[in-house]
């Protein structure tokens, strides 16, 4: 979200948890190969709150057209055809068709090394201070995976969605 209270919505390959209790993520928001830091980056410094709303596969397109390099001022929610809806406790809106979303506020953001190209690298760790969840994806009283679908980033063009999911006891 700009200081001016404008959406923007970008995917983030390198994106993981960290924490469970509390819960805590992180993403990398790398400048551009021009060198020039991403938008989502700048954002943040205006107003230190972010939503990581999980991609189903169904989502792949969308998601992949919002990576396109839009100038500050455009819209990816609008140019993409994506549906935002208001977060409980952050001001950035989530991506609406997202069956599940994380409402985070930065906890700390880590400037690394540059890049061998010279490129600014950054980690942004973020607390988890509100979790929407689609009611279609609660099985039992859990989160199905399967049901939430996700797509994730291998590298390169390549993406994938889960195969086999194997539930292991821990000992003790």
């Amino acid at each position: 979200m700009t200081a001016d209270g404008s959406p923007n919505v970008a995917p983030f390959s390198y994106f993981n948890a960290v924490l469970a209790d509390p819960p805590y993520v992180m993403f990398a928001p790398n400048a551009r190969p021009s060198g020039k830091n991403k938008d989502s980056y700048g954002n943040l410094k205006a107003v230190p709150e972010f939503v990581a709303s999980l991609v189903s596969a169904s989502q792949a397109q969308s998601m992949n057209a919002t990576s396109a390099p839009f100038a500050p001022e455009i819209s990816e929610f609008e140019t993409c055809g994506i549906r935002s809806a208001p977060s409980k406790c952050v001001r950035p809106p989530r991506v609406a068709g997202s069956y599940a979303a994380l409402e985070c506020k930065v906890y700390e953001t880590v400037t690394l090394p540059q890049g061998p190209d010279g490129r600014d690298s950054h980690v942004v760790i973020g607390e988890v201070v509100g979790i929407y969840i689609d009611d279609a994806v609660i099985e039992n009283g859990r989160v199905s995976e399967s049901a939430l679908d996700p797509l994730a980033r291998l590298g390169y063009l390549n993406y994938t969605t889960l195969g086999k999911i194997l539930e292991i006891e821990r000992p003790g």
